[in-house]
This record gives structure tokens, sequence and C-alpha cells, in this order.
């Protein structure tokens, strides 16, 4: 049922969601304080609240339909599909609403095709996707994600981790042998079909 699935995050994975929030905070006045940073927050200079409202609103915008790839993503990503068969399942941290599920499909669909991911499941603005990963347990697929928390979670069920490489995750050290920094969709493809 799962052999030829690839279950994946899709915010800094497969689009640079990070990258059009902060054109779009740029165009409202907002200045980056940190790049370092992974919480709007820190990042901007802002309250947590204020955080919430923008990263909403951002979600709730057109911007959201129309988010870049990740640098070699749409290549990768069909190769796996249309030469290897495989079918993604993406687990998304935006809110779980009719709207936002329809602007993230159009822009899966714009970027990568409309065959090629078989599921989208939105987890709500809360970033832990412990209980969602549960379904995959002892599956062995491949789970590609950004956030290192939600990686492990996906090993600890026995899932393959690819942990996508970015400033915010650059002190995850893993004991796993099924968990793997990567930096690149080149590179995921590879640990996948092994070339």
């Amino acid at each position: 049922m799962y052999d030829n699935v690839i279950v994946t995050d899709y915010d800094g994975v497969c689009a640079y969601w990070e990258h059009g929030f902060h054109m779009w905070m740029v165009d409202k006045g907002y200045k980056e304080q940190d790049k370092g940073f992974y919480d709007i927050e820190d990042k901007y200079g802002i309250t947590p609240e204020k955080a919430d409202m923008l990263i909403n609103a951002f979600n709730q915008s057109a911007a959201l339909k129309r988010l870049p790839p990740i640098k070699d993503a749409i290549k990768y990503i069909r190769k796996l599909h249309e030469e290897h068969g495989y079918v993604f399942h993406c687990i998304s941290a935006i809110p779980n609403t009719q709207d936002m599920y329809d602007a993230r499909m159009e822009n899966i669909h714009n970027l990568f095709g409309k065959t090629a991911f078989e599921r989208l499941t939105l987890c709500g603005s809360s970033k832990n996707k412990k209980q969602l990963l549960k379904e995959y347990e002892g599956t062995e697929c491949f789970w590609i994600e950004d956030v290192s928390e939600n990686l492990d979670y996906g090993v600890a069920y026995g899932m393959r981790g690819l942990l996508m490489d970015r400033h915010y995750n650059k002190d995850y050290v893993t004991q796993s042998p099924y968990a793997h920094r990567v930096n690149n969709w080149r590179e995921i493809y590879s640990h996948i079909v092994g070339e």
C-alpha cells in the first residue's frame, strides 16, 4: 500500500514559503532583523501575537498560490514520479481550511503537475506532525522535512528521514542510521533511487 509513497513537508522542502513570506513582509514595510532565526517574531522583531496575525494573513493571501519551488524540486519530484512511479503524500503546517487547501493544491499543481501529489493533509498552524505521521508507522516510507523535531517523529515510527538543510536546523545531530541531512532534491533523489 505504501511501497511507492514518499511523505513530504511542503514549505522549506518543496517550495520557498519563507521567501514568499519575506517578500510579502517587505512589501508591508517590515525589515528582517536576523536571518538566522526560525521564528517569525525573532526574525522581524515583533510580538508572537503579531507574528501569528501576519502569518495568517499571508497564508490567506493570493501569495500562497505563487510560492516559488525549491531550486531543483520540480526536476527531481517529476523524475521520481514519472520515471520511478512514486507518489507524494504532503503534510503541511498551514491552517486546515478549504481555502488554504485549495491554495496549496493550486501551487502544487502549478509547480509539479496534477498527479505527483496524491494526498495533501493540513495540520493547522501547529508545527507538530507526530499524530499525522503515525499512519506511516512501520512502512519505511521516506519522510522529507526541514523541522528536525518532526523528522525525528517519523524516524521513531520507522520511516527513513531526510532533513532538508536549512539555517534553522544547523545544530541538529542524530544518532539514527535512518536520518540523513540533504542539501537539495538531487541528493534526495539519490537516497531514494540509489543513484
